[in-house]
């Protein structure tokens, strides 16, 4: 899956399908990606805890047949630390792989939160440091930490190797129906915000404890659009 899917995606949040199960938990969960309609793949998404620091990890690698056509593929590292009432971004890593006829290249990007700003060391770029800053993959799931807790959600800022966007939420927690790959009809909240280059929309499923079942993101800058829906339940498994 290219690079821009990769930035796309949904955060997979630990939460048992029959009960709710507080932070921190290990889960592996499973998205079939569409675009245009047609599915291109699977991004497989982990959670593993120790404590109350969490290591959430992205694969999203293209099958064989779709190499083709989609020349990269990346992995994704985020390291979080949970409290009671509060999810921390600690830091971003993505390992990006870049095919070509005659090369192949690898191309690492990190971002560190430190004491007061949110550092690029790739690039000698910096930000400043919002109480809730996120990458656009951990921002799934702090979403879902959130919505748990209150209806009345934190002031979110979206972090990339290029800028820093706070969110315009045009929708928040609207009770609706939704499709997942394995099953219709899902009740669910809806969530929609905005940022100068994406439109996104995320379904917290209410039977799966508000896991972020399905999410739709146009990249206003290319006019495209992918939708990532959850190809089953989330898997959970024992506490380190």
């Amino acid at each position: 899956m290219n690079r821009r899917l990769a930035l796309l995606l949904c955060l997979m949040f630990p939460w048992l399908t029959t009960q709710a199960q507080t932070l921190p938990a290990n889960f592996d969960a499973d998205f079939a990606v569409y675009v245009l309609g047609f599915n291109i793949g699977t991004i497989k998404q982990q959670m593993r805890c120790e404590h109350h620091n969490c290591t959430l990890t992205n694969d999203a690698s293209p099958p064989d047949w779709a190499k083709r056509f989609i020349n990269e593929s990346s992995f994704e590292t985020i390291e979080l630390q949970v409290e009671a009432q509060n999810l921390t971004w600690l830091s971003y890593h993505k390992a990006l792989t870049r095919r070509y006829d005659d090369e192949t290249k690898q191309i690492n990007t990190h971002l560190l939160a430190e004491a007061d700003r949110v550092y690029y060391p790739e690039k000698d770029l910096a930000w400043p440091k919002p109480a809730h800053v996120f990458d656009m993959v951990s921002l799934a799931y702090a979403l879902q930490f959130y919505a748990q807790q209150s209806s009345n959600l934190p002031a979110f800022v979206l972090q990339d190797e290029q800028r820093q966007q706070a969110l315009n939420f045009t929708t928040r927690a609207k009770h609706t129906q939704t499709h997942l790959n394995y099953k219709s009809d899902m009740n669910a909240q809806l969530y929609e915000w905005n940022t100068d280059d994406f439109d996104v929309k995320v379904w917290l499923i209410e039977e799966l404890n508000l896991f972020p079942g399905r999410i739709e993101v146009l990249n206003k800058r290319e006019d495209r659009r992918i939708r990532l829906s959850l190809e089953q339940p989330p898997r959970y498994n024992e506490q380190n």
